[in-house]
């Protein structure tokens, strides 16, 4: 049967990821914020996040979508300190350079 319990590097390394997710949100612009909170931490439709915050379909996905560049682009750039030495920063996500 395999333990439970975590190697403590793999702890710490998923208690920083964790901790740059949070800072990333955190980071946010405040609509921006809202709207991915609302819908993929709450699990709320996009019906329901729009009734919540007065807005149309298209604006909510708008910002649902810049919510996740930028997100995107903090954990990139938090993690651009993280690469051990001699290897190169993995690009993630990333289409030709396309954003």
């Amino acid at each position: 049967m395999a333990s439970r319990a975590q190697d403590p590097q793999a702890a710490l390394e998923q208690w920083r990821l964790v901790h740059a997710v949070h800072q990333a949100i955190a980071s946010l612009a405040r609509p921006y914020r809202e709207v991915l909170v609302m819908r993929s931490l709450e699990g709320l439709t996009g019906e329901e996040t729009c009734a919540a915050l007065g807005l149309t379909e298209a604006t909510m996905k708008t910002r649902l979508h810049r919510a996740r560049r930028d997100l995107r682009l903090a954990l990139q750039r938090a993690g651009e300190g993280n690469t051990p030495p001699g290897e190169a920063p993995r690009r993630t996500g990333d289409a030709g350079g396309w954003n």
